[in-house]
């Protein structure tokens, strides 16, 4: 039987060195072995932030030299891009430091509700999950490769590359920092999508009568533990939409940069840099995509569930007999408790999230998109309009 934490197989195993350093330590009690695993797991991500926090200290400062183009709202670009990278990267580390304890009692609760109610699921929940770690997995590994290819294809074009140790090491970095926020963002998706996914082989207008006494009891527990989990990962989804959406913004950008200021008869040559940007832009669609798209089938289903609650309480509310007038008051009273308050059941702490935050912030998008063009053309008029002045002159 897998659980929610193992069907997301390497998603989950990496959460170790990110964001739920103690997993598993908890009964050692703080013996030797306990205090110096959990100091291991910590060193790579307090050394990736720290390099975080000294690139952050160096931009605010204005003393960063990531661009050498003319341009200067290109080099405000850059530095938004690298800056909202590095500060999520860091307050994730913050953020998930703050509620490891939450985090680490969520994974067992879980464990717990489904341990308790493993004979009530049956085995196609399990069955379906052995195959769902297999795309979690490939997941895993493409992030990856997405990740480091755009940071490999950054330090080649790099001007200052020239095989300098500290630009390799400041490229990885980037990489690692990056993968930070994308990896915790799949692995929280994953987790609501996994146990969410149990409602779909829990027909209750297929089940007997004994049977919906025990759905019941099982809808309320359910509920609980999907409450828990929006209190654990509601806030950091919205964070990881706002990050994506800034990428997705300066990415669209530097494309219409270069088609606008590189020659048609150069085009070819930078085809492969068109062709990587276009990608990467696809890549934070994507992930933004996947974010919306948790919420809204955490919403299908349940909103399906109590659909079939209904449905069960019109085919048996005929019956007179005692025992289902029973079982239809216990219908009757989840329904009201729940069904007419989604507020109460939703993923997302500011604001829900579905396919609705996501259109608002591809609109976003566009209208930030076009300030960083409108700037651009102004640098471009005033260049112009300084060189003719010159030519006068």
């Amino acid at each position: 039987m897998l659980s929610v934490f193992e069907t997301l197989g390497w998603l989950s195993r990496a959460q170790i060195w990110i964001t739920i350093f103690d997993f598993e330590l908890q009964g050692l009690c703080w013996s030797l072995k306990c205090i110096l695993l959990g100091f291991l797991r910590r060193c790579p991500i307090i050394v990736i932030n720290s390099l975080a926090i000294f690139d952050l200290f160096v931009i605010f400062s204005g003393k960063s030299n990531f661009s050498d183009s003319d341009s200067n709202t290109s080099k405000a670009v850059i530095a938004i891009d690298l800056a909202s990278t590095k500060i999520a990267s860091v307050c994730f580390m913050i953020y998930f430091s703050l509620i490891q304890k939450n985090h680490l009692n969520l994974i067992n609760v879980i464990k717990e509700f489904e341990t308790k109610w493993t004979d009530f699921l049956g085995k196609d929940v399990f069955r379906r999950r052995r195959r769902e770690r297999w795309i979690y997995n490939s997941e895993f590994i493409l992030l990856l490769l997405y990740i480091f290819s755009f940071t490999y294809y950054s330090f080649i074009t790099s001007d200052e590359q020239d095989n300098n140790i500290t630009n390799f090491i400041w490229f990885i970095a980037l990489s690692l920092q990056i993968a930070i926020v994308d990896i915790t963002a799949l692995y929280m998706i994953g987790f609501i999508n996994v146990f969410v996914m149990t409602l779909d082989k829990l027909p209750p207008e297929k089940l007997k009568l004994i049977h919906n006494f025990l759905f019941l009891k099982f809808l309320t527990d359910f509920f609980k533990v999907l409450k828990m989990i929006n209190m654990v990962f509601g806030t950091a989804l919205i964070g990881v939409l706002v990050i994506r959406l800034s990428e997705a913004c300066i990415t669209t950008y530097f494309l219409f940069v270069v088609t606008y200021d590189v020659p048609y008869d150069y085009i070819e040559y930078i085809s492969l840099f068109m062709i990587a940007f276009c990608l990467w832009l696809i890549g934070n669609i994507y992930i933004m995509l996947k974010i919306a798209t948790a919420g809204e089938y955490f919403q299908e289903k349940v909103a399906d569930i109590f659909n079939k609650l209904a449905t069960c309480l019109e085919v048996s509310g005929h019956n007179e007999k005692d025992l289902y007038n029973y079982a239809n008051l216990n219908i009757k009273t989840v329904l009201l408790r729940n069904r007419h308050e989604h507020d109460a059941i939703k993923i997302g702490r500011i604001c829900k999230i579905d396919r609705k935050l996501l259109f608002s912030a591809l609109v976003i998008l566009t209208s930030n998109f076009t300030i960083c063009v409108q700037f651009r053309q102004f640098e471009l008029h005033t260049a112009m309009e300084t060189t003719y002045n010159t030519v006068l002159h």
